[in-house]
């Protein structure tokens, strides 16, 4: 399994159906409020339970990725784990790729050696102006007699208050 941490699971989920498509792999996620769902499909039957999701990817004999959200309460069971180490043992004969997303992920040391880490940046201050310009360009464009104008000060600050956000909630606050 892999382990991604540090941003919010809808950033992940957009950066793994973008890898999922160029391999064209279907791109499952499970949760403990939907189960285990496909993109752009419900929930699967009997999957809410963890151990039954992990189960039913278990089972399946084609790639595939699948994006464990806030998976961490559960990675402690005993059978979990056993299934995690499987999953992962076997993706020489059948490439599932499991990833147990969230804020704090720790692999059981069982499965460590199976597992890679890493942690999504967010935006830094150049990839912030970028994207503040493309709104404003957007913007600019609906409104075709509008111009958007400003400090350079207040650009600045604005770059500022920004930081620290993915880039979802970066976009979704210029438009506000």
């Amino acid at each position: 399994p892999h382990r991604v941490i540090g941003v919010d699971p809808p950033d992940v989920v957009a950066l793994l159906e973008r890898c999922a498509r160029g391999r064209k792999w279907p791109l499952f996620t499970w949760s403990a409020a939907e189960g285990l769902a496909g993109r752009g499909g419900g929930p699967l039957a009997d999957t809410h339970d963890p151990t039954a999701a992990l189960r039913f990817i278990d089972n399946r004999v084609i790639p595939g990725v699948y994006a464990l959200l806030d998976f961490h309460p559960f990675v402690a069971n005993p059978i979990n784990v056993r299934l995690l180490k499987k999953i992962a043992s076997e993706y020489d004969r059948v490439p599932r790729t499991v990833i147990l997303v969230g804020y704090q992920v720790t692999v059981p040391p069982e499965c460590e050696k199976l597992s890679a880490h890493f942690t999504l940046r967010l935006p830094d201050r150049d990839a912030i102006k970028a994207i503040v310009k493309e709104e404003i360009q957007v913007w600019q464009k609906q409104r075709a007699d509008t111009e958007v104008r400003g400090e350079r000060e207040t650009f600045d600050v604005l770059l500022r208050h920004l930081s620290g956000l993915c880039e979802a909630d970066v976009r979704r606050l210029i438009r506000q």
